[in-house]
């Protein structure tokens, strides 16, 4: 049987390693939103980590800047593949508060297509919450987002296809008639 003073010692540094986690979960900031990418072919990121489901970055989230834009922790802006949100009128911030409810404060993953950054460098990515909700889609299901698909990432051209199908079916946003009454 174990003395009274070794179960003291483990006990404390038990406590001791305990707080030093919670103390480090804080200090890193992981309590935001984590982003998820699998970055096999993307060249750039940052340092890759092996996880069980592959080579993922985990990455927090800077910011929703746009309905479609979102800035990265490492300064990398993502654009929305399949999806063009409209400057007129209240949409572009709609749909900017849209993207800020479906992933701010949840751990989402970025998928690529076949062509990863656009002319001006940003990633190009379709988004994930953990609930395998694709948010480009949801914007467009909401009708705060037309279709906009440029060979060759089309990956998900049907699913959008079919948000912007019902988005028009059910008059949501853009194609509300309170919208194109105005």
């Amino acid at each position: 049987m174990d003395s009274p003073f070794v179960c003291l010692t483990y006990k404390l540094e038990t406590m001791k390693s305990l707080l030093f986690l919670f103390l480090s979960l804080i200090v890193c900031g992981c309590a935001s939103s984590k982003v998820y990418i699998d970055s096999s072919e993307v060249q750039g990121l940052g340092a890759v980590v092996e996880f069980p489901g592959g080579k993922i970055i985990p990455i927090n989230l800077k910011h929703v800047v746009s309905g479609s834009i979102i800035e990265l922790t490492n300064n990398e802006l993502a654009s929305y593949i399949g999806i063009y949100i409209p400057d007129i009128y209240d949409i572009p911030e709609s749909a900017r508060k849209l993207n800020e409810k479906l992933i701010i404060g949840s751990d989402i993953r970025l998928e690529f297509d076949s062509v990863e950054r656009d002319s001006d460098r940003r990633l190009l990515v379709y988004i994930f919450t953990p609930e395998a909700r694709l948010v480009n889609e949801e914007i467009v299901r909401a009708g705060l987002a037309k279709v906009l698909i440029t060979p060759p990432n089309v990956k998900y051209k049907k699913r959008l296809l079919e948000a912007e199908e019902e988005a028009r079916e059910n008059k949501r946003g853009l194609w509300s008639n309170d919208f194109s009454n105005r």
